[in-house]
């Protein structure tokens, strides 16, 4: 009975082990030739570079919004305000 066992878990244990070193790729592993090396973190500064400009351009849009909101502010405040209602 033990042997049946041990000889069952052995058999999983080897399925398993080849299992595993089937998905093993050892092309992938290797460094990609001089040509096509970035410089260390270039995709990171790029994407950094990417977002600083959209944040540059979220500033000047909210900068336009405030100068508009101010501009209504000071209308409603004025008391200058019409509503013209047309039937």
């Amino acid at each position: 009975m033990k042997t049946r066992v041990y000889l069952a878990a052995t058999i999983v244990a080897v399925v398993l082990l080849c299992g595993v070193l089937g998905l093993y790729k050892r092309s992938e592993a290797a460094p990609p030739p001089p040509a096509q090396r970035l410089p260390p973190f270039a995709e990171t500064v790029q994407r950094q570079m990417d977002v600083i400009a959209k944040l540059d351009e979220v500033v000047a849009q909210m900068k336009e919004q405030n100068k508009l909101l101010k501009e209504q502010i000071a209308i409603l405040k004025s008391g200058k305000l019409e509503v013209v209602i047309k039937k």
